[in-house]
């Protein structure tokens, strides 16, 4: 999949714009929920680390989240031609 537009990644993320991946909406809680794990994974992990570097978390964050759905529908999509055989 890829996404097309006139907008940085991290005006994106910020934007509040509505995600979709084929088709599929993803609600700003996903997005938000992922957020906040992998800050605080991070901050774990690398104590003291700069805060750029926790900001850049958001886009991770959705990155993450666009890449489970995606392996998700290829999943589903995988199942049901194994189904129809």
């Amino acid at each position: 999949m890829y996404i097309q537009t006139s907008l940085s990644r991290r005006d994106l993320v910020q934007s509040g714009l509505p995600l979709r991946v084929n088709n599929e909406l993803i609600e700003d809680e996903v997005i938000r929920d992922e957020i906040r794990t992998l800050r605080l994974r991070l901050a774990e992990a690398m104590p003291g680390e700069h805060p750029s570097t926790l900001k850049r978390a958001e886009e991770w964050a959705r990155d993450n989240v666009i890449e489970r759905i995606l392996l998700r529908q290829a999943a589903l999509a995988d199942a049901d031609q194994c189904l129809q055989k």
